[in-house]
């Protein structure tokens, strides 16, 4: 996605819960416009934000980036989840100048970058199986048909668990202000998404509406559109996701169109390309 191969109209943003949520191929056919998943497992908002600034360095700016917000994407921001990842992309400028201040480490990677990105396509052409292949990922989604999650296992993990409190503001929401300035410089409308999560696991959380109401104070002062689907019928149903905040392949189809129900009610669809700005 940094080679300017991309190009789609809408863009989906976030951590794993982006990667495995968002139907882009059924979003295509629901909404006649092309999309493309660049979520990324494991990362937070600090790397969303070093993504994104290299996805717009080489493609056409989108008219609208769906930006997946949950409270642990907008945590403490750490090193880079799987650094070695980038290395064949970190010639895109933008995108390791905005690496490097989260990962220091990243500087090596640069070096071996081209000849790892060479190897990748020499062994593909062979039909060898290659050890550094990504998830098998459909216009970026990557659907899960693993097992539902076990609900007694689960709740007795919650149980025992003293790190479920929602932790909001700090470093994450910063890089989250900054995720909503890129995008309008690009002229590119951007949406915050809060998606399903398993009833019980909001049950065993200390303060469960805090990361929505921080994200509607912060989707009111800077002028964008939020939109929440962390209770919905999903939700009730522990057979839909593979653990707490995760989805199944069709529990993600449902989700999906959900979202797009959504997009058409708050007029995101037809509006994308005269967005005003307020400040």
């Amino acid at each position: 996605m940094f080679f300017g191969d991309i190009n789609a109209e809408y863009i989906v943003s976030g951590s794993s819960q982006a990667v495995v949520m968002y139907d882009t191929p059924l979003l295509e056919k629901l909404s006649n416009k092309t999309w493309f998943n660049i979520g990324l497992d494991g990362e937070k908002a600090g790397v969303q934000y070093a993504c994104l600034c290299g996805y717009f360095s080489a493609n056409k700016a989108p008219q609208v980036v769906i930006q997946n917000v949950d409270a642990w994407g907008l945590g403490p921001i750490g090193a880079a989840y799987d650094n070695e990842r980038y290395s064949p992309y970190l010639e895109c400028d933008a995108l390791y100048e905005n690496l490097v201040p989260i990962d220091a480490n990243l500087w090596r990677y640069r070096f071996i970058g081209r000849p790892r990105l060479i190897l990748k396509g020499l062994i593909g052409q062979l039909g060898i199986a290659d050890r550094f292949a990504d998830d098998i990922r459909i216009r970026g989604f990557n659907p899960r048909d693993s097992p539902p999650l076990d609900r007694k296992k689960t709740i007795a993990l919650f149980e025992a668990s003293t790190s479920l409190d929602v932790q909001v503001g700090g470093e994450g929401e910063r890089y989250l202000r900054r995720i909503i300035d890129l995008c309008r410089q690009h002229g590119s409308r951007i949406v915050l998404v809060a998606g399903p999560m398993w009833e019980e696991r909001l049950k065993y959380t200390a303060n469960p509406d805090r990361f929505n109401e921080e994200m509607k104070r912060l989707s009111a002062a800077n002028d964008v559109t939020f939109m929440d689907f962390t209770r919905t019928s999903i939700s009730l149903d522990h057979m839909n996701f593979y653990d707490s905040i995760h989805l199944r392949r069709e529990a993600a189809a449902e989700f999906s169109r959900m979202l797009f129900g959504g997009l058409e009610e708050e007029k995101v669809l037809t509006s994308a390309l005269s967005i005003v700005q307020r400040r």
